[in-house]
C-alpha cells in the first residue's frame, strides 16, 4: 500500500521532496514507478538493496530473485523513469562466494553503471543462518574484494557526475559546508542525505531549506560543485 500512503501524504502537506529508501526489489512494481513519474514531488531516486547478482550467492542468501529478475527490474525502471538515480548495496565475502561471482558482480556494475553503490563485507554473526555455511571467506580477502569494487564504482560515479557539468539542477540547501564555512552545502534530487555525496555551492546566497537552481561547474567521484543561478 505504498502508493496509497504516498498519495495521502502528498495531499496532506506541502513538503516539496519525498525520497524512497530501502525498497525491496520484489516490491518495486509498475504502479509505483508510474506514480513517481506522475508526481514530481516524489524525487526520481530509488534505493534498492540488491545484495549481489550471482544466482548462486543470492540463493545462499535466501533471496527470492536472481540476476535475470534484477536486470528486468532495472530495465523497467529506466523505461518509466529514465532520469532516475538508482542506489544499491552489494555484499562481498558471503560464504561460498567465488572469484567468478565477484567478477560477475564487477561486470554487472560496469554494464549497469548505477548512480550510487555501497559495498560491504559479510559479517559472520553467531546465530545467523549463514554462520555454519561452508566456504567462509577470511577478512583480508573480503577487504580486497570490497576495495576492488569500490574503485570500480568510483570511476563510474565520476563519469556520471562529469556528465552533469553545465546542467542547472534544483538543490536543497542544508547550510554551511562541513568542510569550510566559505561554502554552502546542499544536495540534488539524486543525492540522499548521509549516504550519498553533496553539492558544494561556491557562489550565490541561500538559506537552509531553500531549494535553488544551481549551475554545476565541477565534478568529483561523489560530490559536485556549483553556483546559484539567480531567477530571471
Amino acid at each position: 500500500r505504498l502508493v496509497e500512503m504516498l498519495r495521502a501524504m502528498l495531499a496532506a502537506c506541502d513538503i516539496p521532496w519525498f525520497r524512497l529508501l530501502y525498497l525491496y526489489p520484489t516490491r518495486v512494481n509498475t504502479e509505483l514507478l508510474d506514480f513517481i513519474a506522475a508526481n514530481p514531488r516524489v524525487v526520481p531516486y530509488l534505493d534498492i538493496p540488491l545484495q549481489h547478482v550471482s544466482d548462486s550467492v543470492l540463493k545462499g542468501m535466501n533471496r527470492p530473485y536472481g540476476r535475470k529478475q534484477i536486470e528486468s527490474l532495472l530495465g523497467k525502471i529506466r523505461s518509466i523513469l529514465p532520469q532516475a538515480a538508482i542506489r544499491t548495496t552489494f555484499m562481498v565475502g558471503f560464504p561460498g562466494e567465488t572469484e567468478g561471482d565477484v567478477q560477475e558482480l564487477a561486470q554487472f556494475m560496469q554494464e549497469q553503471k548505477l548512480a550510487h553503490v555501497g559495498i560491504f563485507g559479510y559479517s559472520n554473526e553467531e546465530g545467523c543462518a549463514a554462520y555454519t555455511l561452508p566456504g567462509q571467506c577470511d577478512e583480508e580477502e573480503k577487504s580486497k574484494r570490497r576495495q576492488r569494487l569500490m574503485e570500480l564504482q568510483s570511476g563510474i560515479s565520476l563519469a556520471k557526475n562529469q556528465a552533469m557539468i553545465g546542467r542547472v539542477e534544483k538543490v536543497l540547501i542544508e547550510g554551511w559546508s562541513r568542510e569550510t564555512d566559505l561554502l554552502l552545502e546542499g544536495r540534488t534530487r539524486f543525492q540522499a542525505p548521509e549516504i550519498d555525496g553533496c553539492v558544494y555551492i561556491n557562489a550565490g546566497v541561500g538559506n537552509p531549506g531553500d531549494i535553488v537552481d544551481v549551475l554545476i561547474t565541477e565534478a568529483h567521484p561523489y560530490d559536485l560543485v556549483g553556483e546559484i543561478v539567480e531567477p530571471g
